[in-house]
């Protein structure tokens, strides 16, 4: 009984050991990071000319942040009128089903030509529904179509 606490108290003193042996270990890899880190930016310095850069009263000049690009007038009234990628999606209109001659429309079921409100199912196909909405025609993919 004596000899296995004894051993138990070797092997816990041990375990020890090796845990502040680790640990030394890895703050001294931590420090050497930070003196190689530091090193490198000594060696690495890039001196910024007077034009471009910035005194801080805290610290070291500084790069000026480059002034935003300017957009071309064409460019601008092209995004205006046409959007940048598209039309986007009808957030209040959205075709999820077809059935025969009937379509699922924001959760109720329209069959073909029945006016409902402001909207009319003008044409189902069988991954797309045309809806006239306010007199306009509108197409809705229902799914992808499989290649």
């Amino acid at each position: 009984m004596d000899r296995w606490i004894a051993s138990k108290r070797i092997q816990e003193r041990v375990l020890m050991g090796a845990l502040v042996v680790l640990s030394l270990a890895l703050l001294g890899c931590w420090a050497y990071a930070l003196n190689f880190e530091q090193k490198m930016r000594r060696t690495f310095k890039i001196d910024l000319p007077a034009a471009t850069a910035k005194t801080d009263a805290k610290g070291p000049p500084q790069a000026k942040e480059p002034a935003p690009a300017e957009m071309p007038k064409e460019l601008k009234e092209l995004i205006k009128t046409k959007g940048l990628f598209g039309r986007p999606p009808d957030p209040t209109w959205q075709v999820t089903g077809v059935l025969g001659d009937a379509a699922l429309v924001n959760g109720q079921w329209m069959e073909k030509g029945h006016p409902n409100g402001n909207v009319t199912v003008k044409e189902i196909g069988a991954n797309k529904v045309v809806l006239e909405i306010d007199g306009q025609p509108r197409e809705f993919q229902v799914w992808p179509a499989m290649p």
